[in-house]
């Protein structure tokens, strides 16, 4: 089979990794991300050279590339850690712009090419360092539509468990109690994160007493279910109500910004019509129901409250 020796995965991702450690851990430099931010440094970062440099800029670029290539020279690594530079002229840059790809019909990666070289660079030239030092991608690839597959029935029968009892069925409708059951969150979702988005549902209004991630059993971790307990049954249903409206209000907005090709609200209005899910940090549908029983001594058992939900033991 496909097997890779000293690599890990970060579960729940980059992101998660640098919400859950804000200084930054064990991180060096930026996440490239796929959406509108294309960029994240970690929030409390201790890089004196950063300060002042707003996002997107040559400065924060060239400082970012300076900073990772001092590391290289002063950190031992077993691997190698990559040269942020201009794919063209081997500039130290760290921003990826302009949508620049590697040639090779393979490959396909993003490349880095730095403002200077951008306007007058051939587009079918650009490789990126791999290929640049002759790297051909295995025959074999990983099975990961296998991979995937077992992870989506591993999380459907772990929310199962942790709602339903093992012999109920996912569409089962539970009588109305104190603790109402949110799956499929982000795995870097925060508890006041979700306290905020169930007091701004409904306008400051309710009482939050606790909030509970669902664990796996066998590995202690946290695969994207909580509770949340109110303080009465009449909150709970309110909240559930307004919560479904807010959320399914907001996709139907994203889904035609999505359609029209329009750009989506600024990040940081106060009245961004899509808070919820910004909040939320997702752009998917979240799971919305009553839990079994409030006194369920399974749900008790597998439940854990804290500010960040757990990580898997693998992963500690």
């Amino acid at each position: 089979g496909f097997k890779v020796q000293g690599v890990s995965h970060v579960r729940g991702g980059i992101e998660r990794y640098l919400k859950t450690f804000p200084s930054g851990g064990y991180w060096t430099g930026m996440n490239y991300l796929f959406d509108r931010r294309q960029e994240q440094l970690p929030e409390n970062h201790n890089l004196v050279d950063l300060a002042g440099k707003p996002m997107g800029s040559d400065q924060l670029a060239e400082a970012i590339a300076g900073e990772v290539l001092s590391r290289r020279e002063t950190t031992a690594a077993a691997v190698e850690p990559p040269q942020p530079k201009c794919c063209v002229c081997a500039r130290p840059y760290a921003l990826y712009r302009g949508q620049f790809h590697c040639a090779m019909r393979e490959c396909k990666v993003p490349v880095i090419v730095c403002p200077a070289c951008a306007p007058k660079c051939s587009r079918s030239l650009l490789r990126c360092p791999l290929c640049t030092e002759g790297y051909t991608a295995p025959k074999q690839r990983p099975a990961f539509l296998r991979n995937a597959a077992m992870e989506t029935d591993a999380t459907a029968k772990s929310e199962t468990e942790f709602t339903q009892g093992s012999t109920s069925h996912v569409g089962t409708k539970f009588s109305p109690n104190r603790r109402i059951f949110f799956g499929k969150l982000p795995l870097h979702v925060r508890a006041s994160t979700l306290r905020e988005f169930v007091v701004r549902c409904c306008d400051g209004a309710v009482n939050v007493e606790r909030v509970l991630w669902a664990i796996d059993p066998s590995t202690c971790g946290f695969y994207g279910s909580a509770f949340v307990e109110l303080s009465s049954d009449v909150e709970a249903e309110r909240v559930l109500s307004q919560a479904s409206h807010v959320l399914d209000k907001q996709l139907a907005a994203l889904s035609r910004c999505k359609k029209r090709k329009r750009r989506r609200p600024s990040a940081g209005a106060e009245d961004n019509p899509l808070w919820a899910l910004k909040l939320l940090g997702t752009e998917k549908r979240v799971k919305l129901g009553f839990a079994a029983s409030i006194s369920s001594s399974q749900s008790d058992g597998c439940t854990f409250e804290s500010e960040i939900p757990p990580l898997p033991a693998s992963c500690k």
